[in-house]
């Protein structure tokens, strides 16, 4: 940096400097954890100025977590995902949203998977093991799996030898669905997903890397043994966040705020007692008696229709309280 200044203007010059600001960056993370957004817009355009995507072979974990920074903040993305792909920087994260993974794969409310950004069409002959092998490693996931865990789920009926035959059938199979064989790690006894060339909607949502909760696990196919469980474990933690964070909204009196955040809730999951009661309080503060007593029609009808009870005490309280 104190040679550069003497240097003409020009790559000599900008170079080292561009370089200074990665290992600056190196500094931010350290001190507080994080690249400031001007930081990571220095770097990538000047980079991209000098058409120079090498700066990131220098400090390489720094470079991958600038080029990172710079996609989620939208910063000369294509020069950043050049940067990563041309000198194959590894993910600074195993649930870093934004970074271009070779293969995405969308498991909450659906079943969907891009390889190389585009969507992978499976076709109606895809094999349904091959899928059903996936959906074990993504329920159990995202660590990998003892392959008898996989074998009693898919293949309770068949022998040690046709079990493990039709295994390796499915992993083969599945290796040539994603069109790469990196993405399965497979060994003697463990199977599971690369983490350094897979990433997983599921496993970024549990880690709270993203927000994103679409549906619950696997949307709408018919609910099997083997994933039930983490499907309701995922749903449970996003109604946790939801009231966890609509009750911080009340408590800044936020109350329009947090009752579309209880909206949005309910409409996930239509019998959550807690966030009608969490949208019934909010009505009530905002001096919306008639709404708060729309919500608790509602919530009866609910939960007399599919479960065949009535709300609880608690809920009749806030109702009580909207009558006096």
């Amino acid at each position: 940096m104190r040679s550069a200044a003497r240097y003409p203007e020009g790559s000599r010059r900008e170079f080292p400097l561009i370089l200074a600001e990665v290992a600056a960056a190196a500094e931010d993370l350290r001190d507080t954890g994080a690249i400031p957004a001007e930081r990571v817009r220095s770097v990538m355009e000047r980079a991209r100025r000098f058409d120079w995507p090498g700066f990131s072979q220098h400090l390489g974990p720094v470079a991958a977590r600038v080029c990172s920074e710079a996609l989620r903040l939208g910063i000369e993305p294509e020069f950043a995902r050049r940067a990563i792909r041309d000198r194959n920087l590894a993910p600074p994260s195993p649930f870093a949203v934004h970074w271009p993974w070779p293969v995405r794969i969308m498991a909450l409310g659906t079943l969907a998977i891009e390889v190389d950004g585009a969507p992978l069409e499976s076709g109606p002959r895809a094999q349904r093991k091959s899928l059903d092998l996936l959906k074990v490693l993504i329920a159990h996931g995202p660590a990998p799996l003892d392959t008898a865990v996989v074998l009693d789920a898919l293949w309770p009926d068949a022998d040690g030898a046709a079990a493990r035959a039709a295994f390796d059938m499915a992993v083969m199979r599945l290796r040539k669905l994603l069109g790469r064989s990196e993405v399965l790690r497979l060994d003697a006894s463990r199977v599971g997903l690369d983490s350094a060339h897979v990433w997983v909607d599921a496993f970024a949502f549990a880690q709270g890397a993203t927000d994103e909760y679409p549906g619950p696990l696997f949307g709408t196919d018919a609910v099997q043994p083997w994933w039930a469980a983490a499907r309701e474990r995922l749903h449970q933690r996003f109604l946790r966040r939801v009231l966890e964070r609509a009750r911080a909204l009340e408590g800044r009196r936020e109350f329009d705020t947090a009752l579309a955040l209880y909206e949005s809730g309910l409409a996930q999951d239509p019998l959550a007692e807690d966030l009608y009661q969490g949208a019934i309080r909010c009505h009530l503060a905002a001096g919306r008696s008639a709404d708060a007593l729309r919500v608790f029609r509602r919530c009866r009808e609910q939960l007399s229709i599919v479960l065949g009870v009535g709300p609880s005490m608690a809920t009749q309280r806030l109702v009580d309280s909207a009558r006096t």
